[in-house]
């Protein structure tokens, strides 16, 4: 709330930066292991 919005947005960019490889890696393994059990 304290932050000025420049360094506010800096700072959600950078965690949706970190959080965007692992997320579309877990993404990736949700629609893999869907493909799998759809196989049985």
């Amino acid at each position: 709330a304290g932050l000025p919005a420049g360094r506010r947005r800096t700072i959600l960019h950078s965690i949706a930066s970190l959080g965007g490889p692992r997320e579309s890696a877990r993404r990736l393994n949700h629609e893999r292991s869907n493909k799998e059990s759809s196989k049985d």
